[in-house]
This record gives C-alpha cells, sequence and structure tokens, in this order.
C-alpha cells in the first residue's frame, strides 16, 4: 500500500517507531480514532501528535512541526491534510484560518479520507466557513460512515433521528447508532440507550436493554449517560430498583457538571433518597445546577426561599430564583412568579397585569394550574378585560387535565351562567368531577345540589353524604351548613346535639357563620345548657367578622344586660354595625332607640323615621307598623294618616298583630281610610286570632254593641275573657260592667269586684272608680268607704272625672270620713275640667249653699242650668226651683213649671211633688 493511499491501516504506534521507511507517514488511523475520541480539546491532540513526532524522529525541532505537515499534505498525504485542517480550524502553530483548514479537508476528502470527510461534514452541518447545508453534511458523514468511522455513524444517526439532510427515519437513525455503539462510540451507546428506553415505532420499548447501552457509556464516563442510569435504578427500570446505586450515580454525573444529576442529587438529599437526608448538601447541589442555569433546581431554590427551608425567607431572593428559573421556561416558576405579583404578600409591588402575563406563559405550556389562573383572572377582569367566554376557555382546558380547581370553577360559571347559557346539569356534572378528585369546595356544592335539587334529583342522604365528605376536610362551610340540616331536621330527625358538635367544629375554623349559630344555642339553650356568657362570648367573635346576626345579637345582650353587664352605648354601637351591614332588625332598634332617646341617645324622631324606612323597605313588619305610627303622630315626619294608613296596611297583611289592630281602628274611626266598621271588626278578628288582647277587647266590644258584626253577648264576653287573661284591663273592667249589670249573663257583683280590682290594680282608672262605687255602696264586697276613697283617689288623680266628682261627694257628705268642704269643691273643679258634667250640678249646690266656696246664687244658677243644658235630668228639677224661688234669677213659674214637668216625667219625685203642691191650680196652656 503506498504512501499517498487514503487510510493507512498501521496496528501500533510501535510499528512506525521501528520502519524508518515510513517517517513521513507519522499518523495513522490509530491516532485518528484518538484523536476524535479526544476533539473536544485540539491542544491535546496537537501535544500529543508533537509528542509522537518527537518519538519518531528526535532530530526534529518543535518549531518545524507545523512546516512538516505542511509539506506532508503538499504530498496529498491525506492525514496530514486532515492535521493541518485542525490546526488552520483551531489557529494552532499558526493563525486561524477557516478558509484553509476546509481547504486541506476537502483535498484529503477527495483522496477519499474519512476523518475529512466527516470534518466536511461538520463543516456543513454547523455553517463553519461554509454557509450550513444539512444534505451536504448528510453526504459527507454518510461517505465517512461507510468507512466505518464512528463519529460520522454517530452523526449519521442524529442527522436520521432529527429529518435534517434527509428524511426522517428513526430506524436508520438506529442503526448507524448501533454501529458507532458497536465501535466503541459512547455518544452512540447512549443514544441507543435512549431509543431502548423511549421506544419508537418500529423498537420496541426495552429497559434491559436500555440499561446494558447506558451502562456501557456511563462507564466511558459519559456524564448523560450516568445520569440516565441513575433515573433508571430510581425507578427499577431494565434493573432491580435501588436508591442507593441511583444516588451513586447521579453523583458521579452531577460531579462531572452534568446539571440534571446535580439537580436529582439535590432531590435525593432534599427526600433521604439513597442517602441520608441532608438540606444543606440539597441546596449546595441544587445552586450547583442552578448556576448551570437548570431552570427545575432554579425553582427549587426559590422555593426554599420562599418559605424559609434550612434558608432564612426571603421572598425577594425566592423571587429572583422564580425568575430566572421563568425566563429559562420552567413553567412552575412562571406560575409562582404570577402568585409573587398577584398578591402583596409577598413584598413584591402588586401587579396584576405581570402576574397575568406570567401565568399565560405557565398556561402555554399546559400547566393546568395557570390555566385556572388564567380563567380566574378573565372571569373577574384581573389584568385583563373582563372576558367570560376566555374564562371559560381556560376553565375547560384546565379542566380536562384534571385540575379540581378549575373543575369546580367550571361548575360556577356553569351554575350561574357566566361566559355560557346556565346549566345546572353541567354545573352539577363538574362540580361532582371535582368533588370525586376530593375538591372540598365541590363537595359541598355537590351536596348542596343534592340538598336543593340542583342539575339532579332532590337527595337529601347523598347531600349529606357530601357534606360529610367536605366538612371531613375542614370545609367550615360544610360543617356549618351539616349544622343547620340537624337544627332544623332538614330530610332527618332534629338533633341539637349533632347540630352543636358541626357548629363547634366550624366554629373552631374561625367560621362566623358557626359562632353566630352557636351564641344562638348557648342564648337558647339549645342542644346544651342555657349560658349567656357562652352566648355574648360567640357571637363577639363572629360579629367582629361582620357577621351582621351576630352584631345585632350582641347588640341585644348589651341592652338587656344578658352574659355581660348591661351598657345601652355598647349595644347602640353594635345595632348600628348591623343596620349599616343592612340589618333590617338592626335598623328597627335604631328607630326604637332615637324614638325613645334609649341611653344616652338623644330622642330624635327625624332619625327614628330614617331607620324605621329603611328596615320598612326591606318587609320588616315591626318598622312598617312603626312608621305607621309616626305618620300616624306626626313625629320625625309631617302628620299624614293617609300614610299611616297603608304602612299599617302592609304591615298587617304581613301578620304584624298591633297593625292588624290599629288598621282596624283606621276603618273604625275613619282615620286615613272611609270610615267602615265592617272592615273593622274584620282586622280586629285577625289580630284577635293572633292573641292580641287590644283586638280581642275591640272585638268583644263589637260583639257586645254589635258594630259591625251581629251582636252576640256570649262572644262579647269570650273575647272578654280571652283578652282579660292576658291582663288587658280594659277588658277586665268590661267583664266586671257584664257582670255588675248582669248582662248577657245572671248578675253578680262577687264577680264585677274580682274583675275590678284586677283591672285596677294594673293601674285602669275606670275599674279604680267602678273598685271605689262597690266598696262605697258594700257591693259584691263588705261595704269600706276608706276603700272606696283609697280607690277614688287612685282613679282621680289619673283625671277620671267621675272618681273626682264622687270622691268630692265623700268629703262633702259622707259621715264616715272627716268632711272637707274645700276639697269636695277643689274635686268637683277637677271634675268638671275633666269633662265630668254632673259635677255643673254639685258646683251649683256648693255655690248655692256656701260649700268650700262662698254662697252665690248666680253662679249656683249658672251652674245648674249648664248641667240642664248638658242633660243632666236632675238638674231640671232644682232649675226649676231656682225659677219658681228666684235664686240667682228672676222668678218664673212658667219656666219653673216645665222644668217640674219635665223631671216628673223622668222620674223626680221631688218634681211630681212641687206639681202636686204648688200648680194644680194653674192653666198653663
Amino acid at each position: 500500500m503506498s504512501k499517498h493511499e487514503k487510510n493507512s491501516i498501521i496496528p501500533m504506534k510501535e510499528d512506525y517507531i521501528k520502519d524508518d521507511n515510513n517517517n513521513n507517514s507519522i499518523i495513522s488511523d490509530y491516532l485518528i480514532k484518538e484523536i476524535f475520541d479526544l476533539k473536544d480539546d485540539v491542544k491535546m491532540i496537537i501535544d500529543e501528535l508533537i509528542k509522537i513526532i518527537i518519538k519518531i524522529q528526535d532530530k526534529i525541532d518543535i518549531n518545524k512541526s507545523f512546516e512538516l505537515l505542511l509539506k506532508a499534505s503538499r504530498d496529498d498525504y491525506p492525514i496530514a491534510q486532515v492535521y493541518l485542517g485542525t490546526l488552520y480550524e483551531h489557529g494552532i502553530e499558526t493563525k486561524e484560518n477557516l478558509k484553509a483548514a476546509f481547504y486541506w479537508y476537502n483535498k484529503a476528502s477527495e483522496i477519499g479520507n474519512k476523518n475529512a470527510q466527516y470534518n466536511l461534514g461538520r463543516f456543513y452541518e454547523n455553517g463553519i466557513f461554509i454557509e450550513k447545508n444539512d444534505s451536504e453534511a448528510f453526504n459527507y458523514y454518510y461517505k465517512s460512515a461507510k468507512q466505518e468511522d464512528v463519529n460520522a455513524q454517530l452523526q449519521l444517526g442524529c442527522l436520521y433521528e432529527n429529518g435534517r439532510g434527509v428524511e426522517k427515519n428513526l430506524d436508520e437513525a438506529f442503526e448507524w447508532y448501533k454501529k458507532a455503539a458497536k465501535n466503541g462510540n459512547k455518544f452512540a451507546q447512549y443514544n441507543l440507550g435512549k431509543f431502548y428506553e423511549c421506544g419508537s415505532d418500529n423498537i420496541t420499548k426495552d429497559y434491559v436493554k436500555a440499561f446494558k447501552y447506558y451502562e456501557k457509556s456511563a462507564k466511558q464516563e459519559n456524564v448523560c449517560a450516568q445520569y440516565q442510569l441513575g433515573c433508571l435504578y430510581v425507578n427499577g427500570r431494565g434493573v432491580e430498583k435501588n436508591l442507593e446505586k441511583a444516588f451513586e450515580w447521579y453523583e458521579k454525573a452531577a460531579e462531572n457538571g452534568n446539571k440534571l444529576a446535580q439537580y436529582n442529587l439535590g432531590f435525593c438529599y432534599e427526600n433521604g433518597r439513597g442517602i441520608k437526608r441532608d438540606i444543606e448538601k440539597a441546596i449546595e447541589w441544587y445552586k450547583k445546577s442552578a448556576e448551570q442555569e437548570n431552570s427545575d433546581a432554579q425553582y427549587k431554590l426559590g422555593n426554599f426561599y420562599e418559605h424559609g427551608k434550612n434558608l432564612e425567607k426571603d421572598h425577594v431572593e425566592a423571587f429572583n430564583w422564580y425568575k430566572r428559573a421563568g425566563e429559562n421556561g420552567n413553567k412552575i416558576a412562571q406560575y409562582s412568579l404570577g402568585k409573587f405579583y398577584e398578591s402583596e404578600y409577598y413584598g413584591i409591588e402588586k401587579n396584576d397585569i405581570k402576574a397575568f402575563e406570567w401565568y399565560e406563559k405557565s398556561a402555554k405550556q399546559e400547566n393546568s394550574d395557570a390555566q385556572n389562573k388564567l380563567g380566574f383572572f378573565y372571569e373577574h377582569g384581573k389584568g385583563v378585560e373582563k372576558n367570560y367566554n376566555k374564562a371559560l376557555e381556560f376553565y375547560e382546558k384546565s379542566a380536562k387535565q384534571n385540575n379540581i380547581f378549575a373543575q369546580y370553577q367550571l361548575g360556577c360559571l356553569y351554575g350561574n351562567g357566566r361566559g355560557v347559557e346556565k346549566n345546572l346539569k353541567k354545573a352539577f356534572k363538574w362540580y361532582k368531577k371535582a368533588a370525586e378528585n376530593g375538591n372540598k369546595l365541590a363537595q359541598y356544592n355537590v351536596g348542596f345540589c343534592y340538598e336543593n335539587g340542583n342539575g339532579i334529583r332532590k337527595d337529601i342522604v347523598k347531600a349529606i353524604e357530601w357534606y360529610n365528605k367536605s366538612a371531613e376536610q375542614e370545609n367550615s362551610d360544610a360543617q356549618y351548613t351539616l349544622g343547620c340540616i340537624y337544627e332544623y331536621g332538614k330530610g332527618i330527625e332534629k338533633d341539637f346535639k349533632k347540630a352543636l358538635e358541626y357548629y363547634e367544629a366550624s366554629a373552631k375554623l374561625e367560621n362566623k357563620n358557626s359562632q353566630y349559630k352557636l351564641g344562638y344555642f348557648y342564648e337558647h339553650g339549645k342542644g346544651v345548657e342555657k349560658n349567656y356568657n357562652k352566648a355574648f362570648e360567640c357571637y363577639s367573635k363572629s360579629a367582629e367578622k361582620d357577621n351582621v346576626y351576630a352584631q345585632y345579637q350582641l347588640g341585644y345582650l348589651y341592652e338587656n344586660g344578658r352574659g355581660v353587664k348591661k351598657d345601652l352605648e355598647k349595644s347602640f354601637k353594635w345595632y348600628k354595625k348591623a343596620a349599616k351591614n343592612g340589618s333590617k332588625f338592626a335598623q328597627n332598634k335604631l328607630g326604637k332607640f332615637y324614638e325613645g332617646g334609649i341611653g344616652n341617645i338623644n330622642k330624635n324622631y327625624a332619625k327614628a323615621f330614617e331607620y324605621y324606612e329603611k328596615s320598612a323597605k326591606q318587609d320588616y313588619v315591626c318598622a312598617q307598623y312603626q312608621l305607621g305610627c309616626l305618620y300616624g303622630n306626626g313625629r320625625g315626619v309631617e302628620k299624614n294618616l293617609d300614610k299611616a294608613f297603608e304602612w299599617y296596611k302592609k304591615a298587617a297583611e304581613n301578620g304584624n298583630e298591633q297593625a292588624q289592630y290599629n288598621l282596624g281602628f283606621c276603618y273604625e274611626s275613619g282615620k286615613g281610610v272611609k270610615k267602615d266598621i265592617v272592615k273593622a271588626a274584620e282586622w280586629y278578628k285577625k289580630s284577635a286570632e293572633q292573641e292580641n288582647s287590644g283586638a280581642q277587647y275591640k272585638l268583644g266590644s263589637f260583639y257586645e254593641y254589635g258594630k259591625g258584626i251581629e251582636k252576640n253577648l256570649e262572644k262579647s264576653r269570650e273575647y272578654y275573657e280571652l283578652s282579660a287573661k292576658q291582663n288587658n284591663s280594659n277588658a277586665q273592667y268590661q267583664l266586671g260592667c257584664l257582670y255588675e249589670n248582669g248582662k248577657g249573663m245572671k248578675r253578680d257583683f262577687g264577680k264585677a269586684f274580682e274583675w275590678y280590682k284586677k283591672a285596677a290594680e294594673i293601674g285602669n282608672k275606670l275599674a279604680q272608680y267602678s273598685l271605689g262605687y262597690l266598696y262605697e255602696k258594700g257591693k259584691g264586697t263588705e261595704k269600706d268607704i276608706k276603700k272606696a276613697i283609697e280607690w277614688y283617689e287612685k282613679s282621680a288623680k289619673q283625671d277620671y272625672g267621675q272618681a273626682q266628682c264622687n270622691l268630692g261627694f265623700l268629703y262633702e257628705r259622707s259621715n264616715e270620713i272627716e268632711k272637707n268642704l274645700e276639697k269636695a269643691f277643689d274635686l268637683y273643679q277637677k271634675a268638671l275640667k275633666n269633662g265630668y258634667e254632673v259635677a255643673y250640678y254639685c258646683l251649683g249646690k256648693c255655690y248655692q249653699d256656701g260649700i268650700g266656696i262662698e254662697k252665690d246664687e248666680v253662679k249656683a244658677f249658672e251652674h245648674y242650668k249648664k248641667s240642664v243644658d248638658k242633660g243632666y235630668l236632675k238638674g231640671k228639677y232644682i232649675l226649676g226651683y231656682c225659677y219658681e224661688n228666684g235664686i240667682g234669677t228672676d222668678i218664673d213659674k212658667e219656666k219653673a213649671f216645665n222644668l217640674y214637668n219635665i223631671a216628673a216625667k223622668d222620674g223626680n219625685k221631688d218634681a211630681k211633688k212641687r206639681l202636686a203642691l204648688d200648680y194644680s191650680d194653674l192653666d198653663l196652656y
């Protein structure tokens, strides 16, 4: 074989040393193989080359090595041409000259040198000096590979695998890798391992063979293969699972600089897999990997800083690592960046737009959490314009990846008809998917759907089942709802103790509704012993969280001094908070405070009206009734009986018994509406059926006198008794009257006395008068003037004229007490002032006879005349007497006769006597 043949095959370097005739062939195929195995270190290649030159010909000057190669190349020695090209390519012993390198590689290639062909393929593949051309690269690699060049075989496999310069063909790629691997190429061995690990259309997945090739490559210090071996040991693929072995291979690869292995080594140290747990070392390896821009390691470091895991918690440092990882495409880090920008918690300036941008980057990589977040941002218009259709789109993408939060949100969109037509069946479907995947909110909603028949047939048993699943995950709302179900017995038997258990569990999780319910149970002793202190404590917790019901109840406890010292100022404060939060009950209470001037609150009818109106507009019947009262009395608003009637009617129709009573009164008296006794009776009856004692009394009166209803004394007594039993003093008084007068029943002064006494003791002035009268006359009780006076005085103090008059009469004429004519006169005057017209007659007597006042017949006559003008029959006789005898007026026998005549016809005995004695001979007609 001549020196000009393309590839001199020399088995050993030593053969050249011994053969002086071959001094010019100083480089062999053997050397080529060694050199290209070390192709990453050109300096090492040249150093080896120089050593060989010196060993072969010790007289050669090192500085003349380049000239020797140049001479050999010009003499068309292809191997020298290859090495000369290498020197030019890398600028060794000469200036870098890619053109010259290409030239000499091309020269050697034309002679058929496989190494030159390989190098030309490399130049075309990478666009070195010449325009990139994968087809030309393929051609040269193919020529070289056919000559068993292992590196060309490897590269040819790569081109076939990736479809560069040739149609993609994994089978061909596999075959070339196999050739290169057989020839000992560690990279080809690694690639074969990947083929067997992943499989392809025509290559069956085979972890055992994958392990075999990775191991071969790894033993040649291929760090990627070392890493992959670690992975196979971790997962027990192709080899028995062995975490210690996995750790060993990860460590080799990591120490050789493989960033993936460095990350996995950190993971092993972090989790104690194949090695004793050591967080410090985990951080050390994560940092090494992160510095090589491994995004997973960068994310890990961010996570460690975020949560303070063996590192001081530092959200800024966490953010910086997340940012590096995110910029390197790590979708989890991108999601975390969105989270940092979304919340103010992390100390990064809140920016919904940037949060949206990072969530979007992560979502594009199919991160289901980020897709869910995008859905949320579109739904609520955070960092982007609100778009329910887009929200639906991203929730669906996330949900299809079994993201339970997105599945839940989809249910919400369908349930509320946002971005999609409302569809309770679809809502239920998505809730159920999320619920079955363990989402506690969805489990709660599934329970709600079953409870209320939303999108599914109502089933309280299944509702409870799903509420329980959610409650077991400490969903306080589910626990609260279960409490309600047991409290009210919804579909199951009531069980206050069970309800209490659920409310307590929920309250411990700071659920304000359950804290309120606990307070209510303690206040009313439901399922637990009544305890106002505990009630106050629970209401306080709930109220501080803005639970409007608890705020109202807290106001109530302070108002009534239950479980806490009475404090009207604090009561008002809590009522005001609740009212501000829309509580109609609290608004009504504030109205009461302002109307009554309760505590330190100044009476303010205008404010009372304002709060009653707010409450009334929420259909709170008590406030509607109170508004009617304010309109009726012109307090805080201009008096308007029509408006009063309207509000009474609203409240009455909403079932308020007092409003029904007032409505009856309006119809009875014609206030704010046309008088209508029949309708009055109807409304009194509605109110009476709700046990309103005033209405029962009124109905009794209507039945007694046949007002708007057929007269019925038995029913009258029945309603009076119902009212009287509720301590209605008017009804008790009327019952007394019925018994005293024997109206609709047998007369019974004893019973009359009993009922008068009950009413009198409550303060009914009419009853007090009647009781005094019975004591005075000894009817139904033993006669007792002192007690008569006592009860007359009570009635008189309430300005009841008849009692004042009777009391005056006793002070004037009774022999059983010390007379007091002045007091008698004073009482007659008071009686007259209070409208008791009989007092005119009594005062006339006082003036006529000088009783308690200086005698004055003119005034006596005037008072007698007024008593007659007011219809007092007894006054007619005495007025006739005045005319007959000229007392306080001129004598006028005719007037005297007429008055006697009228009085006599009314049964006055004295008038009859006067007529018989004095006027028998008169012809007055």
